[in-house]
């Protein structure tokens, strides 16, 4: 990850929030717009009315992430809406069958 855009160590300062359990969550954590400007990233898990999980805008891929998604489900989606989100994405990608 791109120590300009993301905190070197996510996992210490991520926040997990479960806004309707089991349905959506989301992860936020410090982000640098275009490395210059501090506005905050949120990623949001989604369960679908399938029971299958989407993630739109995807967040640094903790182990506490990993392991809130274990408990949601199985992602079948990932959305990343803007060009700094898709620095992301790889480790995502990685995770889907």
């Amino acid at each position: 990850m791109s120590s300009k855009l993301v905190p070197s160590d996510p996992a210490s300062v991520m926040v997990i929030r479960d806004v309707v359990p089991r349905v959506i969550t989301t992860l936020s954590v410090p982000f640098w717009r275009f490395g210059r400007v501090k506005i905050g990233g949120r990623g949001t898990i989604v369960r679908l009315q399938s029971g299958s999980l989407a993630v739109f805008s995807p967040v640094a891929l903790t182990d506490d992430v990993k392991a809130k998604v274990s408990e949601l489900g199985e992602v079948k989606y990932i959305a990343a809406l803007d060009a700094e989100v898709h620095i992301l994405l790889s480790r995502h990608f990685l995770q889907l069958d």
